[in-house]
């Protein structure tokens, strides 16, 4: 039976749980993968490994309905399925039938398997989902029953549904519904509780509810509520203020207008024992997409029926995913989805890209969080209660909370999306062409990782020049999931649907038919009092005689009438309209008050007489054109050095009132002021690096070059496009772009700056040998410049740790040390901090290791790119790993797993994936060791990081040995050895973990040269290895020293905190 079925049971349905002891077969989905037969659990080595216990987790939850092998292999093998994958399903199938003991469960359909729906088998999410149901069904009407329901399920409820599967893209769509049905039973307790007087359930349901979801407003207002109800007012207040504190750090945003109500209503004592629990109002802000169609008003929405009935086929299809409008400009795209979004019978958050924010890292996402947790309108108010729209932003782009921190902001917006989602629900985007990379990628998590979430966007025909398609964007690796819709302009018969015959011939003789058009020159036609409405609403003449008159203007287009009544303003209006017209986006009375060299009061008059006169439209956004006609028409009569002036007085304006860089560079370049321009660039690139911003920065840099001259400027910017390529994971162009930024430096200290930061690239991703020798450039390069100076030698230390060369390594970097306290330079500090904390790990004292790490995760002043770049959370989880706890340092590393996927950043992927897979393996998961590990050297050897990959060959061969299979794990190893000679460290280790599987194969003669390798040239981290494999090696030998040796290794490593060897060498030592 399917999850969607399951929960729509009828209510008197008997419960499942009562057949459970008459079932032959139970499965638990819900905790831990459980099987049991007759009551018995089945061990996991019955299936014979984790591809058939992952196939009866995807055939238990399509219960009822075939499982095609298809959808199987896709689900499977996702990267690479097997030659015979189709007859690979088969014999898993035969497993999984073995199994269970009754063959007759899983029956053979056409084209696939279904897990029979009888009771034979028992489910534990069918009973869950049938009990959260019966509860939701009686909360209105019976609240004793559904409080007696929520409690069924909450009882069933053992912890995260398909733990084993929580990264699989198969199981995503399950996951998320059955942890919102978990939600549901928490809140629909809470909510069944008070209102039968039970205030002490209803404040551990809501408390359970608000620790799982911190940031969402139901649960934090049915806690206040319960409190409050239960007499501890105190209580109450203070969680209620603990929320908004929570929304102002982490989301940037005030509680809602209805939780402040309820906050009063503590306050003044209103809520007794009794009283119903807050109900959930729609997310709804009344309101419409703004910007494209600000005329719309003037005629009815005509000539799209068929468009919308195609659209609405594509809605309903649940395949498909992104649905994309295109059409040329004024062809109505705006109106059209204001209209959709209007009659969809879904949630619908309706957004629009501003052409500013192109350059403005996570302006769209910050505008969709804003929306998502904007106040909710009274149900009783909303004309369309599924309809969102986003509200007015009252902060300037650098305020958005999703710059400062844009992995975290995109995990609330995950959080908000998921709480305001329905079974189908869609985020509509007018212009997503001005829609930044970081929100596209936001969007794309999005719309992988929210059940049923539809986009429905619209861009122009032709993509912008430069630019990529933001549909690929939004679709990532599977263009499948788009459908594009075109838009045509109005046909004859739309057109005589609003206008008579004599301008309908007019129109479309001598306009290209668009929708905007026909609808400005209608405009243009009745402030001129030509036409007017006849009794059926439609347009005609005034006066036949004025025939030839209408004709010659519209052949003329509505650029004469927009031009006399520009010429009827005085000069200050004119100046203000030329401004906007050139600014190209709503601009504050304010900035054009500063670029005109106006007062502010008389720049409000300007503007008043040319809202008068039809020219601009202000609202709480500021100051536009009242119609992309009027700043055309403004913008194309300029003369140009007229030009030039008016992008450099915004310029100025613009960054005297703290304006985007982005945006005063553009205008300064506008203004032929190269030089400023090219420095604005870099510092608006800088913002966006800081950011995790790659991509915007690139776009920036890109445009800087071409604007710089050969010096400082020039090399600062190959210098960050070297580490926006870095960190993209696009190594080789990274070192041609710092090769430039060497060449372009204009004195030594800057080129010794470039060659640290070249040296650093090379220790990590090629050899450290090669870096070594760059970081000793940097140093004759640095000359007398303190920071340069100290930046180098930081860089030589680093190196000096990949060499195992601790004792050079704590010289250079005490020297380091001094010239950087000397200097205040916070970017050498960050390095000095990292290098303390490695070689706390690499010198094997984890326990210090994992506090500095954690230390400098930490650390407020740490920059954003330190942190990328060392990547210090995930290397905590491997000390912790270390340490002897694996599942804290899984925890560690899943987190910082989850930025470098949100931020799309391959080389710290890939680092999180292989650190993942050794934690894996100390948990005895080896199947996952082994995925987590092939995934990491899979992004390693793409982008070419040599460490990266020797480290993906270590997890992969721990994997394989920790499962026992010997000659798998040498194969791994051996190679590990081969790239380990570039970077020794990983050398060292390879020698000692080959040596180990050499020993557990027999092979001690051949273990014992790699051994003796390891202990005399690795570094003290990789010797605690060594020695377990001496103390293997000698027990394996029966030798007189064994016992001796084993005690010593155990001594070391517990003196050490290497706690994950303890239990081995203990045994060893007898």
């Amino acid at each position: 039976m399917s999850l969607s079925r399951q929960q729509n049971q009828p209510n008197g349905q008997p419960d499942p749980a009562d057949e459970r002891s008459n079932s032959q077969v139970s499965i638990q989905l819900l905790g831990r993968f459980a099987v049991r037969r007759d009551g018995r659990e089945q061990p996991d080595r019955v299936f014979g490994g984790r591809l058939a216990r992952q196939l009866l987790r995807m055939l238990t939850l399509s219960r009822g309905t075939l499982l095609s092998k298809d959808a199987a292999i896709e689900a499977l093998w996702p990267t690479q399925p097997p030659i015979d994958a189709s007859g690979n399903v088969e014999i898993l199938i035969s497993r999984i039938r073995r199994a269970l003991g009754d063959r007759s469960l899983i029956q053979t359909g056409h084209g696939g398997y279904t897990l029979v729906g009888d009771d034979r088998c028992w489910v534990d999410i069918e009973v869950f989902l049938t009990a959260v149901g019966r509860g939701q069904a009686e909360l209105t009407h019976n609240p004793d029953a559904a409080l007696t329901a929520f409690r069924t399920a909450l009882a069933w409820w053992r912890g995260e549904p398909l733990a084993e599967d929580a990264y699989a893209p198969w199981a995503l769509e399950h996951r998320h519904h059955l942890l919102r049905a978990h939600l549901d039973a928490l809140e629909g307790a809470a909510t069944a509780a008070l209102a039968v007087g039970d205030t002490a359930a209803a404040v551990d349901c809501a408390q359970t509810a608000a620790d799982e979801h911190p940031l969402r407003e139901a649960a934090a207002l049915l806690l206040v509520r319960a409190l409050a109800a239960g007499g501890d007012r105190a209580a109450a207040l203070a969680s209620f203020d603990a929320f908004g504190r929570r929304l102002g750090d982490e989301l940037g945003i005030d509680p809602s207008a209805d939780a402040l109500r309820l906050r009063q209503q503590v306050l003044c004592d209103e809520i007794r024992p009794g009283t119903p629990a807050a109900a959930s109002l729609p997310l709804t802000t009344p309101g419409e997409v703004g910007g494209g169609d600000r005329s719309g008003s003037i005629v009815p929405f005509v000539g799209r029926d068929r468009l919308r009935e195609r659209i609405a086929e594509l809605l309903a299809d649940r395949e498909v995913r992104v649905v994309l409008v295109r059409g040329a400009p004024g062809s109505g795209k705006s109106r059209l989805l204001a209209e959709l979004a209007n009659q969809v019978g879904m949630p619908v958050v309706l957004l629009r890209a501003r052409r500013d924010g192109r350059d403005d890292p996570g302006a769209l996402a910050a505008d969709l969080l804003r929306t998502l947790q904007a106040h909710r309108a009274r149900a009783e108010h909303d004309e369309h209660p599924h309809l969102v729209s986003a509200p007015r932003a009252s902060a300037s782009p650098d305020d958005s909370p999703l710059c400062a921190d844009i992995p975290k902001a995109a995990r609330a917006v995950l959080r908000a999306a998921r709480a305001w989602a329905r079974p189908h629900s869609l985020i509509a985007i007018d212009d997503l062409q001005w829609a930044d990379d970081s929100s596209l990628a936001m969007l794309r998590v999005l719309r992988q990782r929210v059940s049923g979430l539809q986009v429905i966007a619209t861009c122009p025909t032709t993509p912008l020049s430069g630019s990529r398609d933001p549909a690929e964007a939004l679709a990532g690796a599977d263009p499948g999931l788009i459908r594009r819709v075109d838009l045509a302009p109005w046909s004859t018969t739309d057109l005589s649907l609003i206008m008579g015959p004599i301008l309908r011939t007019a129109i479309t003789e001598c306009t290209d038919r668009m929708p905007a058009t026909s609808i400005q020159m209608l405009e243009a036609l009745a402030t001129a009092h030509l036409v007017e409405r006849d009794p059926s609403g439609r347009w005609r003449l005034r006066d036949r005689g004025s025939r030839s008159q209408v004709r010659a203007l519209v052949a003329a287009g509505a650029r004469p009438l927009v031009r006399a009544r520009v010429a009827s303003v005085p000069m200050p209006g004119r100046e203000a309209l030329t401004l906007l017209a050139l600014l190209g986006r709503p601009a504050p009375a304010s900035v054009l008050a500063t670029a005109a060299r106006l007062d502010l009061p008389g720049t409000l008059d300007a503007l008043t007489v040319l809202a008068n006169a039809g020219l601009v439209t202000g609202d709480d956004d500021g100051w536009v054109p009242a119609t992309r006609t009027v700043g055309d028409v403004v913008a194309a009569d300029l003369d140009p050095t007229d030009r030039l002036r008016r992008h450099l007085m915004l310029a100025e304006a613009l960054r005297e009132h703290d304006g985007d860089l982005a945006e005063v560079a553009a205008h300064l370049t506008a203004g032929g002021d190269r030089p400023a321009a090219a420095v604005a660039f870099a510092d608006a690139a800088r913002v966006r690096l800081n950011r995790i911003a790659d991509r915007e920065a690139l776009r920036l840099i890109q445009a800087g070059l071409a604007a710089a001259t050969p010096g400082h400027t020039r090399a600062a910017l190959w210098q960050m496009r070297g580490e926006a390529h870095r960190r993209c994971g696009r190594l080789r162009d990274a070192r041609a772009d710092l090769d430039a930024a060497l060449a372009e430096a204009p004195s030594g200290a800057e080129r010794s700056r470039v060659l640290a930061q070249r040296a650093i690239l090379e220790t990590r991703s090629l050899s450290a040998f090669r870096g070594a020798e760059l970081a000793e450039l940097a140093i004759a390069d640095a000359g007398d410049d303190p920071a340069a100076r100290g930046q180098a030698l930081a860089a030589r230390a680093l190196a000096d740790l990949w060499l195992a060369r601790l004792d050079a390594g704590r010289r250079r970097f005490r020297r380091a040390q001094r010239l950087v306290r000397r200097d205040g330079d916070p970017e050498g500090a960050a390095r000095l901090l990292h290098w303390q904390a490695m070689a706390a790990l690499l010198a094997g004292r984890l326990t210090e290791a994992a506090t500095r790490l954690d230390d400098l995760a930490r650390l407020p002043t740490t920059s954003p790119e330190t942190l990328l770049l060392w990547n210090p959370r995930a290397t905590r989880g491997h000390a912790l790993a270390l340490l002897g706890e694996p599942a804290a340092g899984l925890a560690e590393i899943d987190a910082a797993l989850a930025w470098a996927r949100t931020a799309d950043l391959p080389e710290m992927h890939s680092s999180c994936l292989w650190h993942r897979s050794e934690a894996l393996s100390a948990l005895s998961r080896h199947d996952e060791a082994e995925d987590a590990a092939r995934a990491a050297l899979a992004i390693a050897r793409r982008i070419e990081h040599t460490e990266w990959i020797a480290a993906g060959l270590r997890a992969l061969g721990i994997a394989r040995q920790s499962a026992g299979d010997l000659d798998r794990a040498e194969a791994a190893f051996r190679e590990c050895l081969d790239v380990g000679h570039e970077i020794p460290l990983f050398g060292g280790w390879a020698a000692a973990r080959l040596g180990l599987v050499l020993v557990g194969q027999g092979r001690v003669a051949e273990a014992e040269p790699l051994i003796g390798t390891a202990l005399q040239q690795g570094v003290p981290l990789a010797r605690h290895e060594a020695r377990w494999a001496q103390a293997e090696l000698l027990h394996a030998r029966g030798a007189p020293g064994a016992n001796a040796a084993a005690r010593a290794a155990l001594a070391a490593a517990r003196e050490a905190g290497y706690l994950a060897l303890v239990p081995r060498l203990a045994a060893l030592a007898g």
